[in-house]
């Protein structure tokens, strides 16, 4: 198995970028939550279908995207 692309402890986000200000949205949202003590990173996906073949597969465990 490759090396994880994040450090440990980071929780990752799956998130569909359906209109450009999603990714305005999500940086604030990190940014917040990691001034809160809360480590986390969002994954961009382009759409919904994606997102859910990804939680679906052993990728979304390891924070990568589907393939």
């Amino acid at each position: 198995m490759s090396a994880h692309p994040y450090p440990k402890g980071v929780v990752r986000i799956g998130i569909v970028a359906y209109a450009p200000k999603v990714v305005t949205i999500w940086e604030g949202i990190k940014e917040y939550l990691c001034g809160q003590g809360f480590n986390a990173d969002w994954i961009l996906y382009s759409n919904y279908p994606t997102l859910v073949e990804a939680l679906h597969s052993s990728n979304a465990r390891h924070g990568l995207p589907a393939a």
